[in-house]
Order: structure tokens, then sequence, then C-alpha cells
């Protein structure tokens, strides 16, 4: 992910993208064989290495990263994939134009503003996109240049193997709601 570590990750970024693509390593059909490497800038760093879009882009066909809030960053890495002739695809899972006064990134994602403009610039700029389910994908294509054959729909992967808890049943009438 653009925005994690390995150690740190939220948990949308490890079910929607780590976990499903460590299950594709190495998945061939005899013409394209998946390569997946997990970034993270901190083991570049322990190695004495600068970490280098020069390297990524040389060495990898698709580049499948999720949103990246800065532009500055996307325009290195964009400008090597684009060089190289590489593709590039952006996971969204949130409706960034379509929030709330009342949620944390309002202040930041709100209409109108330089991160939002940024953000839909690089929506329109990557090959294709995926996303959630067909809400965010129209939402995605009614806000951006994105034709609706660009945008795929990823739908969250939870390994419920992994988890061996399960909640004991309650029966109860009292419903309690979090938001």
């Amino acid at each position: 992910p653009s925005h994690g570590t390995i150690e740190r990750v939220s948990g949308v970024d490890f079910a929607r993208i780590i976990q499903p693509m460590t299950h594709l390593n190495g998945d061939s059909d005899g013409e394209v064989t998946f390569k997946v490497d997990i970034f993270d800038p901190r083991e570049e760093a322990k190695k004495k290495k600068k970490m280098s879009w020069l390297n990524v882009a040389k060495n990898y066909d698709i580049i499948y990263f999720n949103y990246i809030p800065d532009a500055w960053a996307f325009a290195e890495m964009g400008a090597m994939a684009r060089g190289f002739g590489k593709k590039m695809v952006l996971d969204v899972d949130d409706s960034l134009w379509n929030l709330k006064p009342s949620n944390s990134a309002y202040s930041v994602y709100h209409k109108g503003s330089e991160a939002l403009s940024n953000f839909t610039s690089i929506c329109n700029e990557v090959d294709y996109m995926t996303t959630t389910n067909s809400y965010l994908k129209n939402v995605i294509a009614h806000n951006t240049l994105k034709k609706h054959e660009r945008i795929r729909i990823f739908p969250n992967y939870v390994d419920l193997k992994l988890y061996s808890y399960q909640m004991a049943f309650k029966y109860n009438t009292k419903i309690t709601l979090l938001h």
C-alpha cells in the first residue's frame, strides 16, 4: 500500500490488497505469472537503499496501489511507470467526493479542495481502477473521466479460515448502534 508499511497497515488495505495478492503470488497460466511484492519503505531503509520508482517501473508490468493523497509522490511514481510503459491500477474504497461534514476526512477532501482535485486528477491518470461495489464504481465514473469499462469491482475479501472466534449467540431485544 502506498500509505502504510508491512507492520502498520490498515485493516481495509490488508483485506482488500495484501491478503488477496499474497494468494496470487506465483500463480501462472503459462503466459502470465504473478510476482507480488509488498513494498515497505522501512525495509528499503534497513538495506540502506533509497526507494526508487525507477527500479519498480523497470521490474514490474503493473503497479497496483491504494489511493495516494500526495500529488508529488504520484507524479514521481507515475512518471517512471509511464516512461517504461507500465500500467497503473488504483484501488479506491471511499467515496471522497461525497463526504459529509461530520466525516473526519471532510476537512481535507471537501468539494473545491486541492486534495480532492489532486485525487480526481490521479484517478483520471491511472489506467484502471478497482473498488468495492457497484455504488462506488458509479461514483467514480460520475466524478472522474474514468469510463465504466476501466473500473472493476474487487469485493472485500476476508479469509474466514484465519479466524476461529465465533461469538456466542445472545438473544435479547436490545440493539446497540455505533456511528
